[in-house]
């Protein structure tokens, strides 16, 4: 009789346990890819976040030249943003390079003008957003795009148009573009704030 009961007691356990693991393999099976998506829309929205950092930071160089009686230029390496080399005193545009969060690398791909300065970048990544509208009025051009890659974040001061570039490593020269029509540096609508740099 005891040992037709520790038998029994035995299958009953073998069976739970089988239950249980069914259990958790039908929860990952739906709680994963949910977790994936929740990953990935938090990465987008820090790639939009870093991104227009960087662009409102390149605005913020260009013009601060001309506010203190320099010429106004683009920086020649991201690293520029964060210590700007044209004055005597620590004149901070941007509080430091941030990594591509699509990426988890600082392989930023540099759009450049004529005079092979950035003036704006853009991610390495093709992958597919799962963002595609109600994007803010600066990244309104996102909507519909079908990579990362072609969020370009650009300062605009004389409206150039973007060319196919390649990833290039970080501080270096990527493709150049083309200047579009002349503007002007303070034209409502344009990103860059209010020219002030970060001390």
């Amino acid at each position: 009789m005891r040992t037709r009961l520790i038998v029994a007691e035995g299958g009953f356990t073998y069976i739970a346990l089988l239950i249980a693991i069914a259990i958790i393999g039908i929860t990952a099976s739906v709680v994963g890819p949910a977790w994936k998506a929740t990953a990935r829309m938090e990465k987008e929205r820090e790639l939009l976040w870093r991104g227009n950092q960087f662009r409102i930071a390149i605005g913020r160089f260009y013009k601060f030249g001309s506010v203190h009686g320099k010429v106004n230029s683009f920086p020649a390496e991201l690293k520029e943003l964060t210590e700007d080399g044209r004055f005597a005193g620590k004149v901070r545009h941007l509080r430091k390079v941030y990594t591509d969060p699509m990426t988890g690398k600082d392989d930023w791909v540099l759009m450049l003008d004529t005079n092979q300065r950035i003036i704006g970048l853009h991610s390495a990544s093709d992958e597919t957003p799962m963002k595609k509208d109600n994007f803010s009025e600066d990244d309104k051009d996102f909507k519909g795009k079908a990579r990362y890659s072609e969020w370009v974040f650009m300062y605009n001061p004389v409206t150039p148009q973007p060319v196919p570039s390649q990833p290039v490593p970080p501080g270096q020269p990527g493709t150049p573009v083309t200047p579009g029509q002349p503007g002007s540096p303070g034209t409502p609508g344009f990103p860059g704030g209010p020219g002030q740099p970060i001390r």
